[in-house]
């Protein structure tokens, strides 16, 4: 994107379209100044040398420091914009994590999958918690259940011996064996 190019459009009546107006948002005008500002004092460091010493024009040792600087500022704003994006990329996932956590989806990475494609916006709690209502309507099988493993606990002893017959009782009761 050029930012002349929509300033242009944008003075001549066309609206811009939706990247241009994407690229307006993310475009970080504080970025832009600090390094015009560099750029005017390097100019400005370039001017007074000339004056100090009107004979010497600076040949290719400058030209080629202040192109090694620009190539400098260039690299390292392609890695501040990379860490970012990565910083971003993390925030996300983490987002993600918590919302399958709280909603006790079982595959992060699936969970990832279906809110890119259906846009969720995880920014929205409500939207991001209703998203996850329709799913586990629609697929019960991505979530946890809510057991516990195992079989269930012994009941505690005494219990249900107030119940239980006696062992003489029982005894009476039995059939007599006679061979």
């Amino acid at each position: 994107m050029n930012l002349k190019k929509i300033i242009t459009k944008i003075i001549t009546g066309e609206a811009p379209d939706g990247g241009e107006i994407d690229f307006l948002k993310k475009y970080n005008f504080e970025e832009v100044d600090r390094l015009q500002a560099a750029n005017a004092v390097l100019t400005r460091e370039l001017e007074s040398a000339k004056q100090i010493n009107p004979e010497h024009t600076p040949g290719a040792p400058a030209e080629n420091e202040i192109s090694s600087l620009r190539l400098l500022a260039k690299q390292l704003s392609e890695e501040r914009d990379t860490a970012q994006k990565e910083l971003e990329h993390w925030k996300y996932r983490r987002h993600i994590g918590e919302l399958a956590e709280r909603h006790q989806f079982a595959d992060v990475e699936y969970l990832t999958y279906l809110c890119e494609k259906n846009q969720v916006d995880l920014a929205q709690a409500e939207a991001a918690d209703r998203f996850m209502a329709d799913l586990r309507d629609k697929t019960p099988k991505f979530f946890r259940a809510d057991i516990q493993p195992g079989a269930k606990a012994d009941p505690l002893p005494g219990q249900y011996a107030a119940a239980a017959p006696s062992i003489a009782d029982l005894l009476s009761a039995a059939p007599e064996i006679t061979q």
